[in-house]
């Protein structure tokens, strides 16, 4: 014989059940999903991968410039004459609108500058082993899907302006990259003594600032995201706007030939 269940019983099952689909309820809007990364702004005088990467978009456009990273008056009239072809202002400035209409969506199997701009992203969040060749094969893919599922990102190895806009807008650090403008060490300066107390030799790694503690310890983006360390270790520069000036160890280090390639230049930095 089959004995059926109390009320008393059945009311307390019922109110179980009811507990638990509210806790479930309130945990899940406790915890909702990490925001998107903002659209990064990119315009006339920046340096760095987002310049390199908006260069390769362009191209993939039929663009005739160089993607070399730096934001000069070639790329401003090749943004406007995108911006201008798809409905946008024209004022060359690299913003949500822009970034919006400019990416590609690729997947594995696709090639050309549009990889070659992913490429350049994944280099600066930290996957070296991806070579920007064009080609959207294994390593690339391998990287796309790491990075997505650290960012909690949906969608397989496909990269579409979800992705892109996470791969442009956050960086390595999580948090925001400072920018200044910064130059490098004459050759007279080696062999002398800095304000810190050590001597400057060519294999030097460091930087001068005006008014940072000695040893303080910073970090700089270098060409494809690299990312240099480096200590403060003298003072100065004394011209114009410049923040810091670069020992020539530290800007190869950066992935420039030399101090005459690295010039005066804006760069992205933080303290590490």
């Amino acid at each position: 014989m089959v004995r059926s269940k109390s009320p008393s019983r059945q009311r307390l099952v019922t109110t179980l059940l009811t507990l638990a689909l509210v806790l479930m309820g309130s945990l899940s809007t406790a915890m909702p999903a990490a925001a998107l990364a903002s659209w990064p702004t990119v315009r006339l005088n920046d340096n760095g991968p987002n310049v390199k990467t908006v260069q390769h978009l362009l191209r993939q456009r039929g663009a005739t410039i160089t993607a070399d990273g730096a934001f000069g008056p070639a790329t401003e009239s090749a943004v406007k004459s995108f911006q201008s072809a798809n409905g946008l202002t024209a004022d060359g400035v690299v913003g949500t609108n822009t970034w919006s209409k400019l990416v590609v969506t690729v997947d594995v199997g696709a090639s050309g500058e549009a990889v070659r701009g992913l490429q350049v992203q994944l280099n600066k969040h930290g996957y070296s082993s991806v070579t920007v060749d064009g080609a959207y094969g294994s390593a690339t893919s391998s990287a796309v899907t790491d990075f997505k599922s650290k960012h909690s990102l949906t969608g397989g190895t496909t990269v579409g302006p979800t992705t892109w806009q996470e791969l442009t807008g956050s960086n390595p650090s999580g948090g925001a990259w400072k920018t200044a403008l910064a130059s490098s060490y004459g050759p007279g300066f080696y062999g002398n003594t800095t304000a810190c107390g050590q001597t400057l030799y060519t294999t030097t790694i460091g930087v001068a600032h005006k008014t940072m503690p000695c040893g303080t310890r910073l970090k700089f983006q270098g060409k494809n995201g690299v990312i240099v360390a480096a200590t403060v270790i003298d003072r100065g520069p004394y011209v114009g706007d410049r923040e810091f000036d670069l020992t020539e160890a530290t800007v190869k280090q950066m992935g420039y030939a030399s101090t005459s390639d690295f010039g005066v230049r804006t760069v992205y930095w933080d303290y590490n």
